[in-house]
């Protein structure tokens, strides 16, 4: 049961999304993730999580920067 939790789930596709990234290397985050027993998703729903994970980083630091002025 622990491994369908909303959270579990959500932290594998983080993950997913961190290894597939080209400029991002973090052995502590990402490891052997293709040799791994656990279930990851799908390159389609990796490109899908990617996009709103990079979404929300981009208005993240947009706000930041502006609460910084």
């Amino acid at each position: 049961n622990y491994m369908s939790m909303p959270e579990e789930l959500a932290a594998r596709c983080f993950e997913a999304c961190i290894a597939s990234h080209p400029h991002i290397k973090n052995s502590f985050l990402v490891s052997g993730l293709k040799s791994s027993d656990l279930i990851y998703p799908d390159d389609e729903h990796i490109n899908t999580a990617n996009k709103a994970l990079n979404q929300y980083f981009e208005l993240l630091g947009y706000a930041l920067h502006k609460l910084d002025k």
